[in-house]
Parts: C-alpha cells; structure tokens; sequence
C-alpha cells in the first residue's frame, strides 16, 4: 500500500480482492453516484474506471482470486496485516505475498516497471536475475 493512500497521483489505480465481484462492483458504484465512470466485466476481474473531465482519474480493479498468482485468497487474507487510514481499517498483504504479486504482473507485462522498481527496493538481491539479463537491471 502507497505511504500516502487514500491519497493518490493521477492517474492511480488499486486492486481489491473480494468474495463477490458483482457486489462490490455496485456498493462502489452505488457510491460514485452521478461521478464520470465505466465498469467493465471481464473473465476474471472487474475494472471501474473513474474519469475527472474526460480523463482517466482512479481505476478500481476488482478480483476473486489469487489463482493466477499461485496463491491461496484465504491464506493471504489470513495473514494480512492491518492498516489504519483516516480511521478506515485496510487488509494489506504480507511482504512476501506482494513481491509474489508484482513479480508476476511484471512477467505478464514489462511495460510496468513500477513493479520492477518495487521488487528491487524491497525483494532480496536476484529475485529479478531469472526474469531478465542482469545488464536490464541493477540488483
């Protein structure tokens, strides 16, 4: 989780596993109200994309399950930590989940180096040495 959510830059996006997609897609639609937005239902996930004149602002991403990461939903939630925001209380996912995550997304997409960076900052050193050439990346 970003040191400075529920603030965000534009555009900024967040990823939220829960146990009903529909649901929760409409509890926060319901809540945007007459704010500029568009859902889509894919395969696997929905994505909620929120527009401030005609651009892309926020985009909420909405997913049921880990599987494609190779983790157990349960597990992870299970062992999530805490963590208190504007007196909103967050699961967030252990270190070790989350470098799962981003290692995975980056592999999908190497066009999100953000992940990359986030790996590298906070992954042990040749996490990253079987995914690219060391000359791509300083570990």
């Amino acid at each position: 989780m970003s040191r400075m959510f529920p603030e965000y830059t534009v555009p900024s996006d967040v990823d939220i596993l829960c146990s009903d997609i529909h649901a929760f897609s409409k509890h926060i639609t319901d809540k945007l109200g007459d704010t500029d937005f568009t859902t889509r239902m894919l395969k696997d996930n929905c994505q909620i994309d929120v527009y401030e004149n005609n651009n892309l602002d926020f985009k909420f991403d909405l997913i049921d399950s880990l599987d494609e990461y190779g983790l157990s939903s349960k597990k992870v939630l299970i062992t999530a930590r805490k963590a208190l925001r504007r007196g909103n209380e967050y699961l967030v996912p252990q270190d070790r989940y989350e470098l799962q995550i981003r290692l995975v997304e980056y592999q999908k997409n190497k066009k999100k180096t953000w992940h990359r960076d986030y790996i590298i900052k906070h992954g042990t050193p040749g996490l990253l040495f079987n995914m690219e050439p060391r000359s791509k990346i300083q570990v």
